[in-house]
C-alpha cells in the first residue's frame, strides 16, 4: 500500500467516537505524565488528536509537521474538539526552537518511516530542545499491517538495540502497550489477545547530561 501524501492519509473527518477511540490504552500518556511536564513538543502532528488531548489535560503543547496540509487538518480538529494545542509547520530534522525549550518531546507513528541515519538526526534535534526525555511510539512486528506501506515493523528488542547503538550513553527504556483491536481482522485480533501480544512499542530516551565538576580555586597559604 502507498499514499500520495500525508494530507490525503489524514483527510477523513474524525468523529468524536474516533477521537476518543485513540485513547483506550493509557500507557503512553501515563509515562509522559510521570515526568510532570509543563511544555511538550510533538514531532509529527498527524490528525492532531494526541496533542489536542494533552492540551485538555492542562499541558502547553506545540505540535509540528512538515506537511502544510496536515497542519491545516490538525488545526481544524483542534477547533472541532476545543483543544488549545498550537500547530505549526516545522522541520523535525532542523527544529527552530532554542535548546531546552521544552520539558519533553514525543512522536507517534513517525520513526518507523525513516532510516537509521534519519532517526539519529531527528532524535538529536529533540534531545537538543528538550530538558528531560523523548517518548517515541512505533508499531512493532506484532502489529503486522503496514498502513502506509514503508513501515519498519521490528520487535521491541530490535528497536531497543537500534536506539541503544545510536545513543550508548543515554538511559533507554522500552515497554509494549495496546492490543490489536480491528473489527475487519477478527482472527488476528483474537490471536493477539490470547497470546498477549501488544502491538505498540514505546521507547523512552533520557537526555544525557554531561556533568562537569568544577573544583574551587585553591590558593595555598604562603
Amino acid at each position: 500500500m502507498g499514499i500520495k501524501s500525508w494530507t490525503e492519509f489524514y483527510s477523513h473527518k474524525i468523529t468524536l467516537k474516533e477521537f476518543l477511540g485513540n485513547f483506550y490504552s493509557h500507557e503512553f500518556f501515563s509515562e509522559m505524565a510521570k515526568r510532570n511536564p509543563k511544555k511538550i513538543l510533538e514531532v509529527g502532528s498527524g490528525s492532531g488528536v494526541m496533542g489536542i488531548l494533552l492540551s485538555h489535560l492542562g499541558y502547553k503543547v506545540v505540535s509540528i509537521d512538515s506537511d502544510k496540509g496536515v497542519i491545516e487538518i490538525a488545526k481544524k480538529n483542534n477547533k472541532k474538539f476545543n483543544g488549545s494545542a498550537e500547530f505549526k509547520v516545522g522541520d523535525g530534522f532542523n527544529l527552530e526552537f532554542k535548546d531546552n525549550s521544552f520539558d519533553i518531546s514525543f512522536s507517534q507513528g513517525l520513526y518507523e518511516h525513516f532510516s537509521n541515519k534519519e532517526i539519529k538526526k531527528i532524535t538529536d534535534e529533540q534531545l537538543r530542545v528538550c530538558k528531560d526525555m523523548i517518548f517515541v511510539s512505533v508499531p512493532n512486528k506484532n502489529y503486522g499491517t503496514k498502513d502506509v506501506g514503508n513501515e519498519r515493523l521490528m520487535s521491541s528488542k530490535d528497536w531497543f538495540r537500534l536506539i541503544k547503538r545510536l545513543y550508548p550513553k543515554n538511559k533507554i527504556r522500552v515497554i509494549e502497550y495496546q492490543y490489536f483491536l480491528r473489527k475487519n481482522k477478527p482472527i488476528k485480533t483474537i490471536i493477539n489477545l490470547l497470546l498477549n501480544k501488544k502491538v505498540q512499542t514505546l521507547i523512552m530516551i533520557k537526555k544525557w547530561k554531561l556533568i562537569i565538576s568544577h573544583q574551587e580555586n585553591f590558593q595555598p597559604k604562603g
